[in-house]
């Protein structure tokens, strides 16, 4: 059984799908806010699906907002597809397997604090 969080975020992913094939790409990713509202108190995505599915549809309505420039490897082609893809992943609450869309939004682990602060200070003594 799919939760509410997941078919919340899913079906926003998918109707943002539906609506660029009908050619209407201006509000893509527009109620990205709205969707984390709504979510957030209820979430029960895992941390990484969730993190790599809004990530994935914040580039999405950048790249719709700039000509579809700037999000290489992908063509305007391609969101609708990978968007599906991740809906599809959300609502089974599986991490893709696609290294494509993983390379490109799945959250890179960041250095701990204190490894930064030793190559910081070593760099600069």
């Amino acid at each position: 059984m799919t939760s509410e969080s997941a078919e919340i975020l899913a079906a926003a992913l998918e109707a943002d799908a539906d609506a660029q094939e009908r050619g209407e790409t201006d509000n893509i990713g527009m109620k990205w806010d709205d969707v984390y509202g709504q979510i957030l108190p209820i979430n029960e995505i895992p941390d990484e699906l969730f993190g790599l599915a809004m990530r994935f549809w914040d580039d999405w309505g950048d790249a719709s907002r700039h000509d579809w420039q700037y999000h290489d490897p992908f063509e305007k082609e391609d969101w609708p597809m990978m968007s599906r893809k991740i809906a599809m992943h959300v609502r089974a609450g599986t991490l893709l397997t696609d290294d494509t869309i993983l390379a490109h939004f799945k959250s890179k682990p960041s250095r701990p604090l204190m490894e930064r602060l030793r190559s910081w200070f070593h760099r600069n003594a």
